[in-house]
Parts: structure tokens; C-alpha cells; sequence
């Protein structure tokens, strides 16, 4: 009788995986290209199963599944839980946030420094002051654009756990900084959620850094830091984030001459970071695999030099580098850095505004070998030309 159950579920099971594929492939078949077939999660799921494991597994869903300007408009809205539920529905390996704190000290998902873009209604009322100027109960029961309301950080963690799905955690300025690693290392339960922790504010980087030395947690020490740096093709129209940076890589600037111009150079090998660029049509893989190779040579000479400091003429470790080395780990990138073939982390991000057209698969295809991470919105576009080969 149990051999009979089992044979069920197998033959259950056989179906239902048949039933999926053919349902995938009516989707694809039948939807012909409109932007409707971007809505549905059906179609990307059975989109992204056609592409290579190399370029799946770097993929990072930008603000989650989400509705964007020029794109989705059926999808959920940005930075919301449901832009994370369906991203765990689509098998994605990453998701991307963006995080504030409230004055309180919940950090909530959003990503302006007001809440009035999720709803323009609230411009001239709550939305008029800074989010780390109102608390969590101000704002808790707020209806977005969407008819939604603010979405906790916890919560997003919460839902992520025990999935396959782990968060990109931006973090939009320093205000945010020590309450986020803060709560962390009171929740070391939600650490396993998270995948790296990236900011265009080198200095927001630095407090998440120092805070995590003082609150002296193993595994959220061992969270990676990146640093996310401009390259772009035409000059930005809006206001920069905080601290935001140009890193001229398609006019050949070197790493290490860009960190120094900018007094970043020695507190940047300390933390470990990696770089986070932006794509632009004069970024050549060539390019990018030039940045990882210098990232590599400039890590090898500062943990070589690391290492001599902290021995003595005895050759024992010296007392103040013990605690020193116990909080930073023998891998200063971070646990994440463990999977890469060189201990180092490049990822490429993209302005949709300006350079949509790299949000492809044919297109990122050519950099996956140089990559670790690539963001994108899984619009129409991204799927374009493998629906035409197939």
C-alpha cells in the first residue's frame, strides 16, 4: 500500500510538471510580445528557465517585481512585500531594496527620503516631512499609490527566509546605517536572509562598518559591503544620493586612482567592499574585467601587508591584531566572497532612463564571465530576443 501511495505522488508529480511546461509554453506562444507578457509571472518564469545558470544566478531584481514608469504597470509597486513574494516566485536568487529609518528606528522600505513619490496625494501633508523625521506609527497605515501601505524591513526578511530568494539591501544615506546593523545583531535570525549591503555614500558604508565592529556579531560582521559608484553616459537631471560619486571606467580610470582622488583608498581595502558600476553603451566587458583585476592585485598587496602588521619578529600574532582579526574574519569580503573564483566583487547596475537597452539577456550574456551581480527589471525588453529565437 505504500509503494502504491508513493507510485501517486510520483505519477501526480509527473503530471503536474507536465502541465506546468505546457502552460509555460502557451504563454510564451500565445502572448505574442505585447507588454502584457511582461505582467505575468507565468512567462518569466518560463523565461528565465531558458537562460544560462551563469546568468540566472547573478541576477538582481531591481525594487523587487515592480511596476516602473516606462514598463509593468500591472505589477506591484516598488519596495513593497509583494514586489518580494512574487520575486520568490520566480525562483530569483537576489531582490534589491532601498531602506530608511524612521525617527523611531524602523527601517522601512522606500526609496526616496519622502514617502509623498509612492503617493503624490501626500505631498503637501505627511509626505512633506522626511521620513527619518516621522515615526513608524505616523506612517504605518498610510495608502501608497499602489492602495498599500509602508512595508517594514522585517517583514520583507521574514517572508525571505527559508526561501531561495536573498535581499540586496541598499542603503539610501547614513541615517539608517547603525539602527539597520543594530537590528541585525538583535535579530541574527534574519542575517541569513541577506545577501550584501550596498550604498552610493562611501561614508554611509564606513558607519555600517564601524558599527558592525562595535556590536561585535559574527555573522552580521561578515555581511559584504558594496560601493556603488556613477559612469554615466549623459549628465544626471535629478539630485544625486548622498555622497554619490563618478568612477570614469569607460575612459579607462584606474581603480585604485579613483579611490585615492577621493581619500577612499585605505578605509575601502579595510571594509572589504566591493564595486557596484554603472553600465553605460562605452562599458566593454574587456573594461570591467580590468576593474576586477586591479580590485584582485589591490586586495592581494593589502592582505599581505595586513599580515605583516599583525605578526611580530617572533612570528606570533600580535595582541591588538587578535581582536582585530576575530571581528574582521580571515576573509575581509565577506562570506558571500567565498563562492567567487578570486575573492573579489564587481556588480553592474543601469540608469533605465538612459540606457534601457542593456536590460537584455542577449546583452548581459557578454559580461557574465567578468560580473557577480547585474541588476535588472525584468521588463518586455529582457526577453525580446530570446522569444524571437525560439
Amino acid at each position: 500500500q505504500q509503494q502504491q501511495q508513493q507510485q501517486l505522488v510520483k505519477e501526480n508529480q509527473q503530471h503536474q510538471n507536465e502541465e506546468d511546461n505546457n502552460n509555460n509554453n502557451n504563454v510564451v506562444e500565445t502572448l505574442n510580445g505585447t507588454e502584457e507578457l511582461s505582467m505575468s509571472l507565468a512567462f518569466a518564469q518560463a523565461g528565465l528557465k531558458c537562460l544560462s545558470p551563469l546568468l540566472n544566478n547573478k541576477l538582481v531584481l531591481h525594487r523587487g517585481w515592480h511596476q516602473a514608469p516606462w514598463c509593468c504597470s500591472n505589477r506591484p509597486m516598488e519596495n513593497t512585500r509583494q514586489a518580494y513574494l512574487d520575486a520568490v516566485q520566480l525562483g530569483m536568487k537576489y531582490a534589491e531594496c532601498d531602506v530608511w529609518s524612521t525617527r523611531d528606528g524602523v527601517i522601512i522600505l522606500n526609496h526616496d527620503s519622502h514617502i509623498h513619490p509612492s503617493n503624490p496625494s501626500l505631498k503637501n501633508t505627511i509626505g512633506a516631512s522626511p521620513l527619518s523625521q516621522l515615526d513608524w506609527d505616523d506612517i504605518k497605515n498610510v495608502e501608497l499609490q499602489s492602495g498599500t501601505t509602508p512595508t517594514r524591513l522585517s517583514t520583507v526578511l521574514g517572508d525571505l527566509l527559508g526561501t531561495n530568494t536573498r535581499l540586496v539591501i541598499e542603503l539610501k544615506g547614513d541615517s539608517a546605517a547603525q539602527g539597520l546593523i543594530s537590528f541585525l545583531a538583535k535579530h541574527t535570525e534574519y542575517v541569513d536572509a541577506v545577501a550584501w549591503i550596498m550604498s552610493f555614500d562611501f561614508g554611509a558604508l564606513q558607519l555600517l562598518w564601524n558599527t558592525m565592529l562595535a556590536e561585535d556579531v559574527d555573522v552580521v560582521s561578515a555581511i559584504p559591503l558594496h560601493f556603488i559608484v556613477d559612469n554615466p553616459s549623459k549628465p544626471f537631471t535629478g539630485p544625486l544620493s548622498p555622497g554619490q560619486l563618478t568612477f570614469n571606467v569607460s575612459e579607462g580610470e584606474g581603480v585604485a586612482d579613483f579611490l585615492e582622488k577621493n581619500g577612499l583608498l585605505e578605509s575601502f581595502l579595510d571594509m572589504g567592499c566591493g564595486l557596484y558600476l554603472q553600465y553605460n553603451v562605452d562599458v566593454t566587458p574587456a573594461q570591467v574585467a580590468r576593474v576586477r583585476e586591479e580590485l584582485v592585485d589591490l586586495y592581494m598587496a593589502h592582505d599581505q601587508n595586513r599580515s605583516n602588521e599583525e605578526f611580530g619578529a617572533d612570528g606570533n600574532m600580535m595582541p591588538l591584531q587578535k581582536e582585530k582579526r576575530r571581528i574582521m574574519h580571515d576573509n575581509p569580503r565577506g562570506s558571500a566572497a567565498v563562492e567567487e573564483r578570486d575573492g573579489v566583487f564587481v556588480g553592474l547596475w543601469v540608469y533605465m532612463v538612459h540606457e534601457g537597452a542593456f536590460d537584455n539577456y542577449e546583452v548581459m550574456e557578454g559580461y557574465t564571465d567578468v560580473l557577480d551581480a547585474v541588476n535588472t527589471d525584468l521588463s518586455l525588453s529582457f526577453f525580446e530576443s530570446q522569444n524571437n529565437n525560439s
